[in-house]
């Protein structure tokens, strides 16, 4: 019974937890929806792509065809994050800092393509 009583416990005060974050989020969703979308949308895909490698490529409109052998590229990738972190860690951070002005420009080009 102490078993059941604890669940029972358990479950609504998680319910209840869970309704009063939708509350707070619908009352930031009322007051700026757009800006409520994207942080949503964002987080999402933090969530989604945080667990899984990557490959970004940028590619002028110009060019429809392209080859990546994605297998080597990963082998390379996760050769070289073996071989050490101190040499990879300066140059990770100085290409986000390169990509990170191209970002904006990107995201909003898309939230652009997606409203049409």
């Amino acid at each position: 019974m102490e078993q059941a009583n604890a669940y029972q416990t358990r479950v609504t005060e998680r319910a209840k937890g869970d309704a009063d974050r939708f509350s707070a989020l619908l009352f930031e969703y009322k007051r700026a929806p757009e800006v409520t979308r994207d942080r949503l949308y964002l987080d999402a895909m933090n969530t989604v792509l945080s667990s899984t490698g990557k490959v970004v490529v940028d590619v002028d409109e110009s060019d429809p065809l392209l080859y990546l052998p994605l297998d080597q590229l990963t082998d390379k990738l996760q050769r070289r994050n073996a071989a050490g972190s101190s040499g990879t860690s300066s140059s990770a951070g100085a290409a986000g800092a390169s990509s990170s002005g191209n970002y904006s420009t990107n995201y909003d080009s898309a939230r652009e393509r997606g409203r049409r």
